[in-house]
């Protein structure tokens, strides 16, 4: 079995940080909407640019 060199192994930050509030966890959730809203429009106007051009 191979052992991996410390040097190798991610840094464990401690669990405290890594805690999110409710806040938080909307604010990434209302995020993540956006961006799918943003992708949405971007995809309709190629895919009529493309029609157009067709």
């Amino acid at each position: 079995m191979n052992k991996i060199p410390y040097t190798k192994i991610a840094h464990i930050q401690p669990i405290s940080q890594n805690v999110q509030t409710s806040q938080d966890s909307q604010q990434q959730t209302t995020n993540q909407l956006t961006q799918k809203d943003i992708l949405k429009d971007i995809y309709n106007s190629l895919s009529k640019l493309i029609q157009k051009i067709e």
